[in-house]
């Protein structure tokens, strides 16, 4: 789907409804579309409100275009989105998504040159097929082991066991990028606990394979040895 600017609930709902959803944003920009604009209830009516763009051109891709910061024009948008919805339920969280979202002037980590690792290097790693592989084990390793546990246990670490060699295919060149770094910093602890109640043999397999794949929490896997 394309990105649109406070999109509307059937948007939401298709991101709930599927396994994996695809920002379609390499796509020529829209002139006069729901990109950057949309409408908001001012006095029980639609109001229209376009969010100012640099250079917006149907010859240039959605992902070429900035905002245009300098015009002032956020202020005076928020001010309006909080006259207009302010006694509605939920506004403050809402209002807070709205103030947070990224902003080129004063918000770092929606850029490539901001750092390694920030929000835009993980929305890379996501998309990027390099991952593919631990994309899949996430999927899997949720969807076919810890919610088999819920039901059997063993079978379920069984099935978590299987799934290893799955992060022998990370490419040892990035194991230090965002997308790994986030989920190992996760699940870390959570892969000792599953394995510390396995027997012997296959406590040294996931020790090597998570210690291989994830070196910086290499001495948390040690710890299945000392089981």
């Amino acid at each position: 789907m394309q990105p649109y600017i406070f999109p509307y609930i059937g948007y939401y709902q298709l991101i709930s409804a599927v396994d994996k959803f695809v920002i379609y944003d390499d796509v020529n920009f829209i002139n006069r579309g729901w990109i950057n604009r949309n409408n908001i209830l001012i006095n029980e009516k639609a109001g229209l409100f376009s969010i100012p763009l640099k250079n917006a051109s149907q010859n240039r891709l959605i992902n070429e275009i900035e905002l245009m910061n300098e015009s002032g024009w956020q202020a005076k948008f928020l001010k309006t989105v909080e006259l207009a919805y302010k006694k509605a339920p939920y506004f403050q969280k809402a209002l807070n998504i709205v103030n947070n979202a990224p902003d080129s002037r004063d918000i770092l980590g929606w850029k490539a040159f901001d750092g390694n690792n920030n929000r835009y290097w993980l929305a890379e790693n996501l998309n990027n097929k390099l991952y593919q592989p631990l994309r899949e084990f996430v999927y899997n390793y949720h969807r076919n082991g810890l919610d088999l546990m819920s039901d059997n246990a063993n079978k379920g670490r069984k099935a978590i066991a299987a799934l290893l060699p799955v992060l022998s295919q990370v490419d040892r060149q990035r194991l230090g990028a965002m997308f790994p770094l986030v989920f190992f910093t996760a699940k870390s602890d959570e892969f000792v606990s599953i394995f510390a109640k396995t027997d012997a043999q296959d406590r040294v397999v996931a020790m090597n394979i998570l210690s291989q794949a994830d070196p910086a929490n290499g001495l948390k896997y040690q710890s299945l040895q000392k089981q």
